[in-house]
């Protein structure tokens, strides 16, 4: 298993609910039922795109931020 820590600029997480820059309510965080793990539940104002890409050989995995304003 991989696992990263990384600052997404512009996404606040207060009180389990998140935020991007102040103003636009993306969803809120918790735990999924099944395997226990920190979760976003996104709202649909906010999306995350997934992309696994290989950069000189090595995996990687892009993840965009996308909001609908």
């Amino acid at each position: 298993m991989v696992s990263a820590t990384e600052i997404i600029v512009g996404i606040d997480v207060v009180d389990k609910k998140v935020t991007f820059e102040d103003r636009l309510d993306c969803g809120k965080m918790g735990v999924s039922r099944i395997f226990k793990v920190p979760t976003f539940f996104m709202t649909g104002n906010c999306t995350l795109e997934v992309e696994r890409v290989k950069v000189n050989g090595e995996k990687r995995i892009v993840v965009k931020l996308v909001t609908k304003e």
